[in-house]
């Protein structure tokens, strides 16, 4: 199963895996960085052109993104709600809205998912240099940027709950 995994944001990353038996191929890692001086419209179409690519490029069957939450959200509910969070929200919906054009299947995880997925149990406390540390070691890229180590590990994340939702569906009807 190939996958892209999507790291949102003005400032964000993808990476795509391919899963066969019990091997993991890291296939490309990508960072997604807008310019801050360009229009924001300029910059949602800059983030669906590189997700549109590696789409073309790779022909995933499912795309996953890193939902957002914990810092997001906690400074909404607070009060604290600046526009970057909201920028960074339309940035989800860009990558759905090139997922859902492709017609691939979509999973969500969390910041802690993706980073168990990489570092292990444990793990969901850990920083992005760890992150992009365990992803090394996945890979045979010597230079990479953290949000491309991100998106691995988000595809990483995705593919396993992907797995584990068809595990849970298929003994359901058999039940």
């Amino acid at each position: 199963m190939r996958v892209i995994g999507y790291d949102p944001g003005l400032k964000g990353g993808a990476g795509v895996i391919e899963r066969v038996g019990a091997r993991l191929d890291v296939l490309e890692l990508v960072s997604i960085t807008t310019d801050a001086e360009e229009p924001d419209d300029v910059r949602y179409a800059f983030i669906f052109g590189k997700l549109q690519v590696l789409v073309r490029s790779w022909h995933p069957e499912l795309f996953s993104y890193e939902r957002q939450l914990g810092a997001q959200v906690g400074a909404y509910e607070r009060g604290e709600f600046q526009a970057d969070n909201s920028k960074v929200n339309v940035a989800v919906g860009v990558g759905l809205g090139c997922a859902f054009a492709y017609g691939l299947k979509v999973v969500s995880v969390t910041p802690a998912q993706a980073k168990i997925a990489v570092l292990g149990k444990g793990g969901s406390k850990a920083d992005k240099r760890a992150v992009k540390a365990a992803v090394a070691r996945l890979t045979d890229a010597k230079r990479f940027s953290r949000h491309g180590a991100d998106g691995v590990s988000i595809a990483i994340a995705g593919e396993r709950k992907w797995q584990e939702q068809r595990a849970l569906a298929a003994g359901a009807k058999r039940a």
